[in-house]
């Protein structure tokens, strides 16, 4: 794909989809201090898996379109070597996705500044990239080709133009951020949060069944249905690159973990069933992994009953009413969290499910470094004496 003479705001935009001009672009990314970056993705909407499509740079007046779906693109080591920098800072927004897809490339980066901690700590109530750059510096964002497919090739202007917006203003923002959160009392926090984002460890959900709406009130019993009927669904899903919902719907597994299609009939009139696959050998495919796993679940008595997840070693580790007494204590200690340094701020300090980790066993060490002492202050000053719980 040739795309010349393109500028943006006074820009140049360089689309590299070849080996020899990422490695040119790569030398030019390596001498500068900092650079913008987001990614663009695929993550189960128009193909199997989480798949990275794009990725844009903003540096030094330069826009860089880097194309790794281009086939002569070859290998993006030079580019992930500068994310591995740590004398380039990448400025990114809310990259916990862009890190952990990054992850699954062997790329762990290195001096990350995320603007949205930056407009969290300043306790800013609207933290998307487009509210930041409306509030901030007063620039509207058009978010319409968020979703559009950015597998596809050719890739549109409009989809260029779009993507190069969401670095475009990037270090400015956060140039103007930092100058506001280097004059409050909480600028040592950033450097903790941004640090926390790039030691994050990218682990695949054993469970991913159980993700699906009103899977987690199925019984033991037709959990273990749903499992074996997910990973045919994924196998199916991985073999022909499509996202799995499109080859029968979740609301479909869920059902069928409950009441299994027991005729051929019955399962060429399923809604949503991808039309190549409503044929006998597939439904008796289908069929064999039901019944071997109603015939496991048997095996295993498990539960045919829902019932709340019995109290598991390790998870709880006091009772049920020292847990539901340290809950209420956090949860004042939160209210005090919000009334002092805002919102936003609160959620990083002490989160309800950072409380409710605590009450069910986890130390109270496990907080934020910067947000343990906060959250002991205010115990001391609240009368809250956690060492009845044996948390200090």
């Amino acid at each position: 794909m040739l795309i010349q003479n393109i500028n943006i705001e006074g820009r140049k935009v360089e689309y590299i989809d070849r080996k020899e001009t990422l490695q040119a672009a790569s030398e030019a990314l390596r001498q500068c201090k900092e650079i913008a970056v987001d990614l663009e993705f695929d993550r189960n909407r128009y193909r199997y898996g989480f798949n990275l499509c794009l990725v844009q740079i903003e540096a030094e007046h330069q826009l860089y379109i880097i194309d790794p779906v281009a086939p002569e693109i070859g290998s993006l080591q030079a580019l992930f070597d500068i994310f591995e920098d740590e004398r380039v800072m990448k400025i990114m927004h809310s990259p916990n996705e862009d890190i952990a897809l990054l992850k699954t490339h062997n790329c762990h980066p290195k001096n990350v500044a995320d603007t949205e901690y930056a407009a969290r700590l300043l306790d800013i109530k609207g933290v998307s990239l487009g509210a930041l750059l409306t509030s901030e510096l007063d620039i509207t964002l058009n978010k319409a080709l968020q979703t559009s497919n950015w597998n596809h090739r050719p890739l549109s202007f409009s989809q260029i133009v779009y993507a190069a917006h969401d670095v475009l203003h990037l270090r400015q923002l956060y140039h103007q951020l930092m100058a506001r959160l280097k004059e409050s009392d909480r600028f040592a926090w950033y450097d903790d949060l941004c640090r926390e984002l790039e030691n994050t460890v990218y682990v695949e959900n054993p469970n991913p069944h159980l993700k699906m709406t009103d899977a987690a009130r199925l019984a033991p019993f037709n959990q273990h249905i749903l499992q074996s009927i997910y990973k045919w669904r994924d196998a199916i899903a991985k073999r022909l690159d499509m996202p799995p919902s499109n080859i029968v719907s979740n609301a479909t597994l869920v059902e069928w973990a409950v009441k299994p299609a027991k005729n051929l009939d019955e399962w060429v009139r399923t809604r949503g069933l991808i039309k190549r696959y409503r044929e006998l050998h597939e439904f008796n495919r289908y069929q064999t992994i039901v019944e071997r796993a109603v015939t496991e679940a048997k095996e295993q008595k498990m539960a045919t009953i829902w019932s709340r997840l019995p109290r598991q070693e390790g998870v709880y580790l006091r009772s049920r009413d020292e847990a539901e007494l340290i809950r209420e204590d956090l949860k004042t200690i939160r209210m005090q969290v919000r009334e002092q340094y805002g919102e936003s701020v609160a959620g990083l300090i002490l989160s309800a499910n950072q409380s409710d980790d605590i009450a069910r066993g986890k130390p109270l060490a496990s907080l934020r470094p910067f947000a343990l002492p906060l959250v002991l202050k205010i115990a001391e000053e609240l009368k809250i004496d956690f060492k009845k719980y044996g948390l200090v």
